[in-house]
C-alpha cells in the first residue's frame, strides 16, 4: 500500500512537472502585439532589400507608466523555424525603440519567405513571451528576376499585327433612312 502511495505521488509529481514546463512564464507587464512589416500587416510582397518592423506594446490592464527597455526578434525562413531562427536574432538589443526597426540579418533574395516575432522586455527587466507570429514574402528585388515579356501596342520596330484585307464592304457607304408610311 505504501509503494502504491509513492508510486501516485512520484506520477503526479512529473505529470504537474510536464504541464508547467511547457508553459511560458513571464512576469512581464508587456506583450507586443500588431506586428507590421513596412507599415503593414503580413505584407504578400516587400521589394525593400531590409524591410523596418515595427509592433505595439500593449501593457495589462490597469498598468501605468509601463515601457519597453529592451527587445529581440527572431526571423526564420518558416513559421516551424521561429524558436531557432535561420534569418535574424537580434538577440537582445537595449532600446525602446518599436517602430521601424530595420531587418539586420542574412540577405534576403527575392520570393523569400519570412516569418518573425518579438520578445521585449518592460522597465522591471521582466520578459514578455514572444509575439505571435508574422509573416512577409520578398518581392522582386533586382531586373534579372522579372521574366515577363511586355504586352501591348507595337511600337519600337515590334510587327503589328496583320491588317484585314479590303474585301467587300459589309456595310453600305451610304446610310438610306426607309420612307416614312
Amino acid at each position: 500500500m505504501n509503494y502504491f502511495k509513492t508510486t501516485l505521488i512520484l506520477l503526479f509529481i512529473t505529470l504537474f512537472w510536464n504541464c508547467t514546463s511547457n508553459i511560458q512564464s513571464t512576469n512581464s507587464k508587456l506583450t507586443p502585439t500588431q506586428l507590421t512589416c513596412e507599415y503593414l500587416k503580413n505584407p504578400p510582397v516587400v521589394d525593400v532589400a531590409s524591410p523596418r518592423l515595427a509592433w505595439i506594446n500593449q501593457a495589462e490592464k490597469g498598468e501605468r507608466g509601463q515601457v519597453q527597455t529592451a527587445w529581440q526578434i527572431h526571423v526564420a525562413s518558416s513559421q516551424d523555424k521561429l524558436s531557432n531562427p535561420d534569418l535574424w536574432d537580434s538577440d537582445k538589443v537595449v532600446s525602446d525603440q518599436s517602430t521601424r526597426v530595420e531587418y539586420g540579418g542574412e540577405k534576403l533574395a527575392s520570393r523569400q519567405d519570412c516569418w518573425w516575432q518579438v520578445k521585449v522586455w518592460d522597465k522591471d527587466g521582466n520578459p514578455s513571451g514572444w509575439s505571435e507570429p508574422a509573416y512577409w514574402r520578398m518581392g522582386l528585388l533586382v531586373p534579372s528576376d522579372w521574366q515577363a515579356k511586355w504586352i501591348g501596342a507595337p511600337w519600337e520596330g515590334e510587327e503589328a499585327l496583320p491588317k484585314p484585307s479590303r474585301g467587300p464592304q459589309a456595310l453600305p457607304t451610304e446610310y438610306r433612312p426607309p420612307s416614312p408610311m
